[in-house]
Parts: structure tokens; sequence; C-alpha cells
């Protein structure tokens, strides 16, 4: 009976900490920042040993803007579509995946008479970081479970693209 349970949402609110919004470079950084800290601050269960992730929407900026995140092109207007979008916008991101990066990635799957599908993942493999994701889905080594399921079920991954990187931190800085 130890768990602690709120229902409210406090999103930045003071004139400062509103002016902040400005800080990141894009619209998508932006969006990507308060959807961050609208789940970072609803109190649903408070841990008893961590009672706080990330104290403030300051905080929380200033870490985004450190993590020099990179986002695929046409993301941003491809999240505000008021419908999903298909597989050919997602085989249109460049499959470029560069060293040292953690990431988060989509794979399209086909299969023959089947509707295509998409796996959204992330990699973040302290040591080579998304790249090892990757090359894992090409050998099939430590691929995610319903990926697997999928490849049983005779889907065959055609093609892997980021959505979103950042460079992946120097050891002294991982968590």
């Amino acid at each position: 009976m130890g768990q602690v349970w709120h229902s409210e949402l406090a999103l930045p609110s003071h004139p400062s900490t509103m002016a902040q919004l400005d800080t990141p470079s894009t619209d998508l950084t932006r969006l990507i920042l308060l959807l961050c800290w609208s789940l970072l601050n609803v109190r649903v269960y408070v841990h008893p040993t961590f009672t706080t992730a990330i104290s403030s929407f300051s905080t929380l900026s200033t870490l985004v803007e450190l993590a020099q995140l990179t986002f695929c092109a046409g993301l941003f207007d491809t999240i505000c579509m008021p419908a999903p979008p298909n597989h050919v916008w997602f085989k249109s991101i460049p499959s470029h995946c560069p060293k040292n990066s953690w990431g988060i990635y989509v794979l399209v799957l086909k299969k023959p008479g089947c509707t295509p599908g998409i796996y959204i993942g992330s990699g973040t493999a302290s040591n080579q970081g998304v790249s090892a994701r990757f090359n894992g889905h090409r050998t099939g080594n430590a691929c995610p479970y319903r990926v697997e399921e999928a490849k049983r079920n005779g889907f065959t991954i055609t093609h892997m693209a980021l959505l979103v990187s950042c460079p992946m931190p120097t050891p002294d800085q991982m968590p």
C-alpha cells in the first residue's frame, strides 16, 4: 500500500520556463521536449527510492540540447499528419547508420500477399550503439521478439533507417 497516486500534469507555466521552449532549434525538438516533459511530470506512481527522474523542465531542455538529436527529413510533418504514414514513406528515409550513435529506428518488413509491417525500435548498445542493433537484424542475432515473430511468419526486413539519432556519450558520461 506504499504507492502514491497523483493525477496532476504540470506543464511549464511560468513565463521564465515557457521562454525556454524557444531554446531548441526545431519545431520537432520542441514537440519532443513537451511530450517528454508531460510523460515525466505525471506522477502516477512514485518509486520510494527514485522519487524524481528529471526535476524540472529546464533540466530536461538542457539534456535534450546536450543530446544533439538529429531527426530524419520530414519527420515533423509526418508526425503532424492526420493519418499515419505508409511503408513507402519509411522506405524513403536513407538507410545510412552513422557509427557511434544511439538512435530510434524503423524496420520495414514485407511478405508476399500481406500488408507491409513497420517496427520501431531503439539501439543504445553501450559499445556500438544503433549500428550493433542494425547488424543484429542483418545477422539474426539478438532480434526483438516481435521482429523474430514476424520473420517466423515469413516476413523479411526490406529496409532499416534511423528516425532519430544522437552521438553516443563518452564512457564517463554514459548512464
